[in-house]
C-alpha cells in the first residue's frame, strides 16, 4: 500500500494538493482519445504513485516475442484484433502482478471492454474509472490523429457513432466509478477522480 505524504506542488497543475493514500489500485478506461494516458499521468503524481499504460506493456511484450518494434495500432493491422488481445491480455497480466505489491495508476486501451479475459484478470486488482466524453469531441480528436483501422474510408463518422453507443454501454457496465469529462482537461479530469476517490474511500 502507498504511503500518504506531506503537501507537494504541480507547477503543471497550477496549485497545491495534499497528497493522500491510494488504498486501491486504478485503471483508466474509456474510449480512444478521452484522456486516460495524460490524465494517468497526473494522477499518478498526485498519489505519488507509478503510472502504466497497458497498450505500452503490449507494444514491449510483442517486442520481445517477434523481434521487431511495433505500436498497437501496427499490431492491430497485422495480426487483427485476435493478435492485439492476445498482447493486451499478457500486458493485462503483467501489470495485476504489479499492483499485488504496489497499488498504481494504469490506462488501458479503448478496446478493452471487448476483451473478457484481460477484463476479469484486471478486476481482481484495479478499481475501474470511466472517462465518459461525448461524442463530437472524441471524433473530432481522433480524425486529427489519421484514420485509425477501426474506422472504414466510406463513412467514418457513423461507424464511430455505432462504436460509441456499443462501448459507452459496455464501459457504464464494467466500470466502478463514471466521470465525465465534458471537455475538460486532463488537469481537470483528475480534480474529479481525486475528489471521487476520496468521497468513495479508494483514497485518503
Amino acid at each position: 500500500m502507498n504511503c500518504c505524504v506531506i503537501i507537494d506542488a504541480y507547477p503543471t497543475l497550477g496549485y497545491c494538493i495534499s497528497v493522500d493514500c491510494l488504498k486501491k489500485s486504478v485503471l483508466l478506461t474509456g474510449m480512444k482519445h478521452c484522456g486516460k494516458s495524460s490524465t494517468g499521468k497526473i494522477l499518478a503524481k498526485v498519489f505519488d504513485t507509478e503510472f502504466t499504460d497497458i497498450d505500452d506493456i503490449a507494444e514491449v511484450i510483442y517486442h520481445a516475442d517477434a523481434g521487431t518494434a511495433l505500436s498497437s495500432r501496427e499490431i492491430y493491422r497485422k495480426g487483427g484484433k485476435e493478435l492485439f488481445q492476445q498482447y493486451e491480455l499478457f500486458a493485462s497480466n503483467r501489470i495485476t502482478a504489479d499492483a499485488q505489491s504496489c497499488n498504481l495508476i494504469a490506462a488501458a486501451g479503448g478496446g478493452i471492454c471487448d476483451n473478457s479475459g484481460a477484463i476479469e484478470i484486471l478486476k481482481t486488482e484495479f478499481l475501474f474509472v470511466y472517462i465518459h466524453e461525448e461524442a463530437d469531441i472524441l471524433y473530432e480528436r481522433i480524425i486529427a490523429g489519421g484514420l485509425p483501422a477501426f474506422l472504414s474510408n466510406e463513412d467514418p463518422y457513423n461507424d464511430f457513432i455505432r462504436l460509441y453507443r456499443t462501448r459507452t454501454a459496455d464501459y457504464d457496465e464494467i466500470c466502478n466509478l463514471r466521470i465525465n469529462a465534458d471537455g475538460r482537461s486532463p488537469a481537470g479530469i483528475v480534480e474529479i477522480i481525486k475528489n471521487r476517490l476520496l468521497e468513495e474511500g479508494y483514497a485518503g
